[in-house]
């Protein structure tokens, strides 16, 4: 058995086997605990990617509903438009020989009009499309940065453990040359007095 001094310097016996193990144990125990927290890592960032995942989700369901009460508007405006058009011919049909001229130059002007109208809107369908777009684009790329600095973060902190444990377990090894050494020096004047 190892002989193992307390701070009043006398000898305590311990199995040698308790004595062995320890660093054994406790290197175990820390690559429990790094295995533990990298899942606990694994999991937040997976539960961070659900919550985007929804967050998308639910701003394509946004998108999509304003898109339908966009062409509701739009079809609206055209049923509106089409109603307007017919009612001016059934004015332009009742007007005199000598109006008519009159009447079918304002139904050009109204044409016009309409047309501009109509181009205008899509025009700004167009311009609204391309700004969702671009901002879609700039979160996407944002985000992508952030899990790269995560994922950065992440691995810098693993080499920080692994070499803290490199460090742990060679001080381990010099403790127990040490204890070696002390035990050997113990026994050789024990065994010549003997």
């Amino acid at each position: 058995m190892p002989l193992r001094f307390s701070s009043k310097s006398f000898p305590v016996f311990l199995p040698s086997s308790i004595v062995t193990l320890r660093p054994y144990y406790r290197a175990k125990e820390r690559r429990r605990e790094r295995a533990e927290l990298l899942v606990r890592l694994e999991a937040e960032r997976e539960e961070r990617v659900k919550i985007n995942q929804a967050k998308a989700a639910v701003d394509r369901e946004e998108r999509q509903k304003k898109l339908m009460i966009t062409k509701m508007q739009f079809s609206e405006s055209k049923r509106m438009l089409g109603l307007q058009e017919k009612e001016e011919a059934k004015k332009c049909a009742e007007l005199t020989v000598g109006h008519r001229a009159n009447a079918e130059e304002q139904k050009k002007m109204k044409a016009e009009a309409v047309r501009v109208k109509k181009e205008q809107v899509r025009i700004q369908m167009e311009r609204d499309k391309k700004q969702k777009e671009y901002e879609a684009h700039l979160q996407y790329i944002k985000k992508i940065e952030k899990e790269t600095l995560k994922r950065q973060e992440t691995e810098e902190r693993i080499k920080a453990l692994e070499q803290e444990e490199q460090a742990m377990i060679a001080r381990l090894r010099k403790t127990k040359d040490m204890q070696k050494e002390v035990r050997l020096s113990i026994s050789n004047p024990l065994l010549e007095c003997v």
